[in-house]
C-alpha cells in the first residue's frame, strides 16, 4: 500500500496572517516501515504566540520522525505506533511551555492532529479541535472527539448537540498543547483499505463546511486538488479562520516508475509549512 498525498492551507479572508501549520511525510523521509506521517496545527495565544506554538509542535513533530538519527518503530523495542505519536506530542507540549516562558509568548498554546500508517494501521494522535477524517465509500466517520466547551457539554448530556449556538464559549478549548506541564492525548488505531482517504483539518475547514461535502470532494478529486477546493470553499461559504486541509489515499498497487517519479516531483517526501 502506498499514499498519494495532498495538501492546502489559507490565512482566510479576514485574518491578517496564518497562525495554522502543518507537515505531510512520505518515504524516503520517515523511518523504515512508517509510510506516511501527517500532522495539523491551529495556534492560540495571540499574534506571534499562536504561529510560534504551532511552528513548534509541527517541527517537533518532523524531528521525531525525520530528524538526524531518527529510527524505526520496528527499533523501538515494546513502542507501537501510537506510542511513538503520543512522545512526539508530548515532547512539543514540553517544548512549547518552555518557549512560553519569554513574556511575549506567554500563554500560547495550539491544537495538534497526527496520523501515522504502518503497514495498513494507521496511529491518531489528538489534542483540540483539529479533527481527522476517515473516508470510505463515500462516508466520513470522524476520529477525533473536539476538546471544545461545547462538544464536552454534548458529550455529557447537559446540552443537546446545536443547543447553544450563540454562546460565546462554544469554541473555547478545553484542551490543548501549551497549557499545562502534562496533556491528555486522544490516541486511536485503526485499519484502512486501499480506496481510504484520510483527512486532516484545522476548525477552519469543520467550522464551515459539513463532513457530507467533505466527503464528496474528496472521493472525487486528486488529494492535492481536493485540497486546495476545500481550502476554497470554506473561505468563500465566509470563512473568518486560518484554514488547512491535508488530504491521503491509500492506493493498493505502486504506480509504474515513469508517474511514481511524477509524483513525488508534485508530492515532496517531506513539506512543512508554517506561519
Amino acid at each position: 500500500m502506498w499514499l498519494e498525498v495532498g495538501a492546502s492551507t489559507h490565512r482566510g479572508p479576514v485574518r491578517s496572517e496564518n497562525q495554522d501549520a502543518y507537515c505531510t511525510m512520505i518515504p524516503p523521509v520517515t523511518p523504515r516501515g512508517v509510510m506516511a506521517v501527517l500532522a495539523v496545527a491551529d495556534g492560540m495565544g495571540g499574534r506571534q504566540g499562536g504561529a510560534t506554538a504551532s511552528r513548534i509542535a509541527i517541527e517537533t513533530v518532523v524531528e521525531e520522525y525525520a530528524g538526524v538519527g531518527s529510527i524505526s518503530d520496528a527499533e523501538m523495542p515494546g513502542a507501537s505506533g501510537s506510542d511513538r505519536v503520543s512522545s512526539a506530542i508530548q515532547r512539543a507540549n514540553a517544548r512549547i511551555r518552555d518557549n512560553a516562558r519569554v513574556p511575549e509568548l506567554a500563554g500560547m498554546g495550539t491544537t495538534m492532529t497526527v496520523v501515522s500508517l504502518a503497514d495498513q494501521t494507521i496511529s491518531v494522535g489528538h489534542v483540540g479541535d483539529s479533527r481527522a477524517y476517515l473516508v470510505r465509500n463515500g462516508e466520513a466517520v470522524q476520529l477525533t472527539r473536539d476538546h471544545t466547551w461545547t462538544a464536552e457539554r454534548e458529550r455529557s448530556g447537559c446540552v443537546s448537540p446545536g443547543e447553544a449556538p450563540g454562546d460565546r464559549r462554544k469554541g473555547v478549548l478545553t484542551r490543548a498543547l501549551g497549557i499545562g506541564d502534562e496533556v491528555e492525548v486522544d490516541m486511536s488505531e485503526l485499519e484502512i483499505n486501499p480506496g481510504d482517504l484520510i483527512v486532516l483539518c484545522s476548525d477552519g475547514l469543520h467550522g464551515r463546511v459539513c463532513d457530507f461535502e467533505i466527503a464528496r470532494v474528496v472521493s472525487s478529486a486528486s488529494p492535492s486538488n481536493a485540497a486546495k477546493k476545500l481550502v476554497r470553499m470554506a473561505n468563500d461559504a465566509g470563512g473568518r479562520d486560518n484554514v488547512t486541509v491535508v488530504v491521503a489515499g491509500a492506493r493498493e498497487l505502486e504506480p509504474e516508475r515513469g508517474r511514481l517519479s511524477r509524483l513525488f516531483r508534485r508530492n515532496k517526501p517531506l513539506r512543512v509549512v508554517t506561519g
